[in-house]
């Protein structure tokens, strides 16, 4: 009977059901913004390099053109290219030879940075393709 007595005291349970509840909602409210721009800036870095890769194929490889159109299109999707890496197979490539385009950068979690914790999550995307260029 002792216990039925202290499980009517519903507003202790009430508070403490909160108190959990929002110990473990709110850390993943606060953070949720950043990870959905990290995501996004993910899916953008990933659908750029898989559409400069057949651009580079078709060009036959690495040259001004396409490094210039890397950065172009990193411009045009709201990504800032000095923020990223850049490794590509250099030079001109027959036809068929494999060609890789590899970028990587990090991002740093904002939402947390006013409580004192530098958090970064690396961002990394890569592709390859064989060169469609014939060459003499």
């Amino acid at each position: 009977m002792e216990m039925t007595k202290y499980l009517k005291n519903e507003k202790g349970f009430a508070f403490i059901e909160y108190t959990v509840v929002f110990v473990l909602i709110f850390p993943f409210v606060i953070l949720m913004p950043d990870f959905i721009t990290w995501g996004t800036n993910l899916i953008k870095a990933n659908a750029i390099i898989n559409e400069t890769i057949q651009f580079i194929g078709e060009h036959g490889g690495a040259n001004e053109t396409t490094v210039a159109y890397l950065e172009k299109r990193f411009t045009e999707s709201g990504l800032d290219p000095a923020q990223w890496d850049l490794t590509i197979s250099g030079g001109q490539r027959m036809k068929g030879e494999a060609l890789s385009l590899a970028v990587e950068s990090t991002y740093t979690f904002n939402s947390i940075k006013m409580l004192g914790i530098n958090f970064t999550l690396p961002m990394k995307a890569s592709a390859s393709a064989p060169s469609q260029l014939f060459m003499r």
